[in-house]
């Protein structure tokens, strides 16, 4: 895993954010688990085979565009659900609102992309994680393994793209209007209607893709509730800009305070497209006064990827969770062991195979993508915040 580009006591982008559509009765299937019936692959369509009831990409560049029946491949709004594993190192993606082109990256329409591990390619790096909305709304960090099945949710109503990442909600992105100005390689990229493609981006990125389906809304569906208009002035373009040009957006220092929440902090970094890092307010007066004011990390080991926050841990979890109050917590990975006692808020656990954990430690959380790695974290939190 490459270093990551925010703090680690930075907060991500997909906390507490629900899905808003419940599943129903009308969601559409477009791949059948057999064949590639119902999809057009364009150059090099060797790229492409089902393998294991899943669609395999493994080859040289080329795009698989969907051409089967339903909508007549035209969807404007929809809720979009992907099923993807991604191989180390692999970068791929799923285009929706595009056209078949017979080569080339996709000059229409918008890319999710799907890239864990990946750091791209001579002497460019690719800083764009898995749930990004290409180039317009980036995610910098890895919120998702290699290896292991991850689910996409792409949810567009009228100008509104919603993408959500095992369900954590990474990308809420409303298109001005007019819509900006983009680079020559997507000078097609606007809101409109289109069918989908999936992404095979060059011989070392091996994706496979499971499950795939739709669900059509409307084409009179308006903006989503909370929906907001961007301003679209200078400001707002330049950032468009410098993330289209791959510079990673980050503010390192945002505190809740002045009556700011972890809600609205959340609500702002989405639109402004500028990830945030909170600082711990600290002092007298603040939540924390002193070295006794604990923060910590947990690494727990489950056989899901729950919130634990209000309901009870199951059975084959081998873990804990807790809520406001000193619980012990334990790190662990090759031999070594760190236990100390902690305040916390909520502490909830992730994959087993990727051991990792997060915790939210009044209004901040953290994120640890691998046991090692959060060794190295809790390291530096015991040198920073004097954890015993």
């Amino acid at each position: 895993m490459p270093p990551t580009l925010i703090s680690r006591r930075a907060f991500s982008a997909s906390l507490a954010a629900p899905l808003v559509c419940a599943q129903s009765s009308d969601w559409a299937e477009l791949f059948n688990g057999q064949s590639l019936d119902g999809w057009k692959p364009n150059e090099s369509p060797a790229s492409w085979r089902v393998e294991g009831g899943a669609i395999l990409a493994a080859g040289p560049r080329s795009h698989l565009f969907y051409s089967g029946p339903v909508q007549a491949a035209q969807f404007r709004n929809f809720e979009l659900e992907v099923e993807a594993l991604a191989e180390p190192l692999a970068n791929s993606g799923v285009y929706f609102h595009t056209a078949f082109q017979p080569e080339g990256w996709p000059v229409r329409g918008f890319e999710v992309q799907i890239n864990n591990t990946a750091t791209g390619e001579g002497g460019y790096r690719e800083n764009k994680k898995t749930g990004s909305l290409y180039g317009v709304r980036n995610v910098y960090r890895q919120f998702a393994g290699d290896n292991e099945w991850l689910t996409l949710n792409v949810l567009v109503r009228n100008r509104n793209v919603r993408v959500r990442l095992n369900g954590m909600l990474v990308v809420d992105y409303t298109e001005p209007v007019p819509p900006p100005a983009y680079p020559e390689m997507e000078k097609e990229r606007r809101i409109g209607q289109g069918t989908f493609a999936l992404q095979c981006h060059d011989p070392g990125s091996r994706v496979r893709f499971r499950r795939i389906r739709v669900r059509p809304l409307p084409d009179n569906v308006p903006l989503p509730p909370g929906a907001v208009e961007p301003v679209a002035d200078a400001e707002w373009r330049d950032i468009l800009a410098l993330g289209a040009q791959n510079y990673p957006m980050v503010d390192y220092h945002v505190h809740l305070k002045g009556g700011l929440t972890l809600e609205q902090a959340l609500d702002r970094s989405r639109l402004d497209g500028i990830f945030y890092g909170l600082a711990v307010n600290c002092g007298k007066g603040f939540d924390i006064e002193d070295d006794a004011g604990k923060i910590a990390v947990s690494v727990c080991r489950v056989n899901d990827h729950p919130r634990t926050k209000n309901r009870a841990l199951r059975p084959d979890q081998d873990c804990f969770a807790a809520e406001k109050g000193n619980v012990e917590i334990t790190a662990f990975d090759k031999g070594k062991t760190f236990t100390f006692t902690a305040e916390v808020d909520l502490v909830w656990a992730s994959h087993p195979d990727r051991g990792a954990g997060d915790v939210v430690i009044k209004g901040t959380a953290s994120y640890c993508a691998s046991l090692e790695k959060a060794v190295d974290d809790f390291a530096e939190l015991q040198e920073d915040f004097a954890i015993p």
